[in-house]
């Protein structure tokens, strides 16, 4: 089973002032699908300001990197829970954790925390 690494510093979350994006431009932070994206081989400049893995523009990369499990993840609402999860204002980070470990599990991954 894959493990992806999520960095505490770098994850944009909860309580914020921008919305959320894979790559929020103005903080440089990354929800938890945009760090993962990343690990896959995409590029900053890919995943900068977009809304979801959905709207990432190269395809070819998209499958060539095996992303697919991480499309389904987000189609079948894998995704759309963790984004949820991710953005969540009101949820303590120990919670969010946890409960993002158990969606990514269900979808087939594992994810690790970091400070």
């Amino acid at each position: 089973m894959k493990t992806f690494t999520i960095s505490r510093k770098l994850w944009h979350r909860g309580k914020r002032k921008h919305p959320s994006a894979l790559l929020v431009p103005q903080t440089g932070k990354m929800c938890c699908l945009g760090q993962i994206a990343l690990q896959l081989g995409f590029s900053k400049d890919e995943i900068r300001n977009k809304p979801s893995p959905a709207a990432l523009e190269n395809r070819e990369a998209f499958e060539k990197l095996n992303l697919v499990l991480l499309e389904v993840a987000c189609s079948t609402g894998i995704g759309g829970s963790m984004m949820e999860i991710n953005d969540e204002a009101d949820l303590p980070d120990p919670e969010r954790e946890a409960e993002l470990r158990r969606l990514a599990r269900k979808g087939g991954f594992k994810l690790r925390f970091t400070k």
